[in-house]
């Protein structure tokens, strides 16, 4: 008899496998850089990315939000780093790598801002001011008082 946890196995039995495929994961298409030892960034020279969360051993790392993340104090070996970017399509996990194993580069390209203005109301408040109202995109709202004459 076979024992595996608390279930015995008395009788004779066979075990088939059909139909079994392996999908090998997807290959990782965002690659992390290091500059120096302390400075790890993502090359968004095409302005996909719009928003960044960096992680070091798979915890999010606070502030780090940004196309770069400079490291204070310098990492351990062993200290592994990937950052999440966000795109019009969703979110995009960049490859994991260490300090010593991201690949040696100097170009940065900024995010690119994508703030628009999604509506824009004018608001009188009396016969000589009003209050124009704009909304962003990014969830923002500013207010401006407008004098009339």
């Amino acid at each position: 008899a076979y024992a595996v946890s608390r279930v015995a196995f008395t009788d004779n039995f066979e075990v088939r496998v059909e139909d079994c495929s392996v999908t090998p994961p997807e290959p990782c298409t965002v690659q992390i850089y290091r500059k120096w030892n302390d400075f790890l960034f993502v090359d968004n020279k095409e302005g996909n990315y719009h928003s960044f969360q960096w992680y070091k051993n798979g915890e999010p790392i606070p502030g780090a939000t940004g196309q770069y993340y400079r490291a204070d104090p310098v990492p351990s070996a062993s200290d592994e780093f990937y950052v999440v970017l966000n795109n019009d399509l969703g979110d995009v996990e960049s490859c994991h790598t260490t300090f010593e194993d991201a690949s040696p580069s100097a170009v940065l390209y900024p995010a690119t801002n994508t703030r628009t203005l999604v509506a824009s109301r004018l608001y009188p408040i009396s016969t000589h001011i009003s209050l124009l109202v704009n909304t962003y995109s990014d969830g923002s709202v500013e207010a401006e008082k407008q004098l009339i004459y």
